[in-house]
């Protein structure tokens, strides 16, 4: 909820979202595209993290922030962020249009 708000949602829009979230659950995956960009993401953290002198020093919703503001190839170099944004968005209006 905390990076959702830093990230400039409404409160109605963290909401929402908190109310779609469904139970997870880990797998194993071969998925080279999904490998591959979890690979990046830990190693664009491990480097900003270092660089910051620690997670303790950047704060998890500024950690989260760079990462969801990084290009990803599986999303066509758009960022994660705006793509979770755009989900949210025509998520929230398919639910209220008409039946």
């Amino acid at each position: 909820m905390a990076v959702l708000s830093h990230e400039g949602f409404s409160e109605t829009s963290i909401q929402y979202a908190l109310s779609k979230i469904e139970d997870m659950s880990m797998a194993k995956t071969n998925n080279r595209s999904v490998l591959g960009t979890m690979n990046d993401n830990i190693f664009h953290i491990e480097t900003y993290a270092y660089q910051a002198g620690g997670v303790e020093s950047i704060g998890l919703a500024n950690l989260a922030a760079t990462v969801n503001h990084m290009p990803m190839s599986p999303l066509k170099w758009k960022y994660a962020i705006e793509e979770y944004r755009r989900s949210i968005i025509h998520s929230a209006a398919d639910t209220q249009l008409p039946s």
